[in-house]
C-alpha cells in the first residue's frame, strides 16, 4: 500500500498519468500512459493498426513520450512501440516494452545542435504508416529535428517535420533507410513558397498497382493542408500537389486540415482527416469522399466517436487508423488529449496527456 501511494505521489509530481482513466461509453480505452516504461509515461498517440494474417493478430504501432517540454534543454522525445491483439480490442505488449523505432538522438546519444539539425528525426519519430509488401514490411513515419518557430506571444510551434522510411522482414525489427530528400528523409521540405515549405508529415501510404501513393499533411508556415505524392519504390517521391484545402470561415476545418487516413468503402474512397476550427472544441474528425481517390468532396458534419467526457477548449483529437469491417462499418483507432487537473501550492495545475481509444462507427 505504501509503495502504491508513493508511486502515485511521484507520478502526480511529474505530471504523469499513474493509472488509466475509465473508458468512455462507445469508445473503449485501448492504451493509456503508463508509469513504466518511462518513454511512454506522458503520452501515447498516433495508433496505426493492421491485421497480420501470418499470426492472426492485429498489430498496433503507436508513439509515446515520457515528459513535457519545459525548456530547450528538455525536449519531449517521441518514439514508437508495438502492441498486438487477437480481437483488435485488448492489446498486449512485449515483456521488455522496448520501442521499435527511436529518434536518432536517443539512439546515438548525440546532443550538439549541429548533430541534431543534421538528422531529420533527431528528436522525434512518430505517426507511422505500415504496408505489407510480400515478405517485407514497409514503414513511413514523421521525423522531427527539434526546430520550432514563434506562434504568438510566449508560444512556439514545431516546424520542419519530414518523412522517413524504414523496412523490416517481420514487422518488429526495423532498419531505417537513408533518403535523398535532405537530412536522411525520403520526403523533405518543399521550395520556399510551396505548400510544404515548412513541414511535411503524417504520411498515409497505399500500394496502387506497382507503385505507391502517399497522402500527407503539408505546412507553409500559415496553413495546414493535405497533399499527395507518388513513388515507384517507396523511397523517391514525386509531389503531385494539394488535394484538400482548409475550409471557409466558420467551417470545422477553417484553421487547417491534417492527419490524413485513406480507405475504400462501399465502392468509393474516403479521406479522414483532423480539422481545426476557431470555436471550442477546436479539433474534429472530418471526412471527404472521392470516386477516384484524386478529386475529393468534403462531407458535412464530423464523425461521432462517443467521447465521454467531451473535448474541452484546445484538447486535440485525431483518428490515425480506420479498419473496414465485413459489414461496411468501421473500427476507428484514435488518440485524444485529456487534461488532468490537480491542486498545487501556486494554484491549479493543468497536465494534458494523450490516450488511445477505439470505436465502431458507421457514418
Amino acid at each position: 500500500m505504501r509503495r502504491a501511494r508513493a508511486l502515485a505521489a511521484l507520478a502526480a509530481l511529474l505530471g504523469v498519468a499513474a493509472s488509466a482513466a475509465p473508458p468512455p461509453p462507445g469508445a473503449p480505452l485501448v492504451l493509456a500512459p503508463r508509469f513504466f516504461p518511462v518513454w511512454q509515461a506522458r503520452n501515447v498517440a498516433f495508433p496505426f493498426v493492421l491485421f497480420d494474417p501470418a499470426t492472426a493478430r492485429f498489430r498496433m504501432y503507436y508513439a509515446g513520450s515520457g515528459a513535457a517540454q519545459f525548456s530547450d534543454s528538455a525536449w519531449d522525445q517521441w518514439m514508437m512501440g508495438l502492441a498486438t491483439s487477437r480481437d483488435g480490442r485488448r492489446f498486449t505488449f512485449p515483456d521488455d516494452y522496448e520501442p521499435v523505432l527511436r529518434p536518432w538522438r536517443f539512439a546515438t546519444g548525440e546532443v550538439t545542435g549541429s548533430a541534431r539539425r543534421a538528422r531529420f528525426d533527431a528528436m522525434g519519430a512518430f505517426g507511422a504508416c505500415v504496408v505489407r509488401d510480400g515478405p517485407r514490411h514497409l514503414m513511413w513515419y514523421t521525423g522531427w529535428n527539434g526546430d520550432d518557430a514563434p506562434d504568438g506571444p510566449g508560444r512556439a510551434q514545431r516546424v520542419h517535420y519530414r518523412i522517413g522510411f524504414t523496412t523490416s522482414p517481420d514487422g518488429t525489427r526495423w532498419t531505417p533507410q537513408q533518403g535523398d530528400a535532405g537530412s536522411g528523409a525520403v520526403l523533405g521540405l518543399g521550395p520556399e513558397g510551396s505548400p510544404d515549405a515548412v513541414a511535411a508529415g503524417q504520411p498515409f501510404v497505399i500500394r496502387e498497382g506497382g507503385a505507391y501513393r502517399m497522402w500527407y499533411e503539408a505546412f507553409d508556415g500559415r496553413d495546414w493542408r493535405i497533399a499527395t505524392a507518388r513513388s515507384a519504390d517507396g523511397r523517391a517521391w514525386t509531389r503531385e500537389g494539394v488535394v484538400l484545402e482548409p475550409g471557409a470561415p466558420g467551417a470545422l476545418d477553417e484553421r487547417g486540415a491534417r492527419n490524413p487516413v485513406v480507405l475504400k468503402r462501399r465502392g468509393r474512397w474516403e479521406l479522414w482527416y483532423q480539422g481545426r476550427s476557431s470555436g471550442a472544441p477546436a479539433f474534429h474528425v472530418l471526412r471527404a469522399a472521392s470516386d477516384d481517390g484524386r478529386r475529393w468532396t468534403k462531407l458535412p458534419g464530423e464523425v461521432a466517436l462517443g467521447l465521454d467526457p467531451r473535448l474541452r477548449g484546445d484538447e486535440a483529437l485525431h483518428a490515425d487508423s480506420v479498419i473496414v469491417r465485413p459489414d461496411g462499418s468501421l473500427r476507428v483507432f484514435f488518440a485524444r488529449e485529456k487534461t488532468l487537473r490537480r491542486r498545487a501550492a501556486g494554484g491549479e495545475v493543468a497536465s494534458p496527456s494523450f490516450h488511445i481509444y477505439s470505436a465502431v462507427v458507421d457514418p
